[in-house]
């Protein structure tokens, strides 16, 4: 493989002819063809959104973030759970964020990058949960 032809998946942050890579259609991060599933997005991304995978309390840093960029909605986020990447230098989450005193939710996640850099990766993805499944907004 061609140094020049390789892209970095932000999960597993191993380099990938472009065959081999594709964009999550959830959040558009750049991921390796195994990490993405048969609806296009994220398989971890798409655990923790379905509420099947991740571990609570996420990352401090994560926490200072969200608050920091949105402490309306995203520093509100409850009931987060989060998965790290296999190098550690990327988690996948998701939160509840209530509206209407509690009545209506939505659950937000994507990629966060840790560290120095820490950011957001690509974009959030929001939706509802029915019967065990995550449903996106339309």
């Amino acid at each position: 493989m061609l140094r020049e032809e390789a892209v970095r998946s932000e999960w597993d942050g191993k380099a990938y002819l472009p065959g081999e890579i594709a964009r999550c259609r959830l959040s558009g991060v750049m991921l390796s063809v195994d990490q993405i599933g048969p609806d296009g997005a994220g398989l971890e991304l798409r655990r923790v959104l379905d509420g099947i995978g991740g571990k609570p309390n996420p990352p401090a840093e994560l926490l200072a973030y969200l608050r920091a960029r949105d402490p309306n909605v995203l520093g509100d986020l409850r009931e987060l759970r989060h998965t790290v990447s296999p190098h550690g230098q990327v988690i996948v989450f998701c939160g509840e964020h209530r509206t209407l005193f509690g009545f209506r939710s939505k659950w937000i996640g994507g990629y966060f990058r840790l560290g120095p850099a820490a950011e957001v990766l690509g974009t959030l993805a929001s939706g509802a949960r029915k019967v065990g499944r995550w449903i996106e907004e339309s």
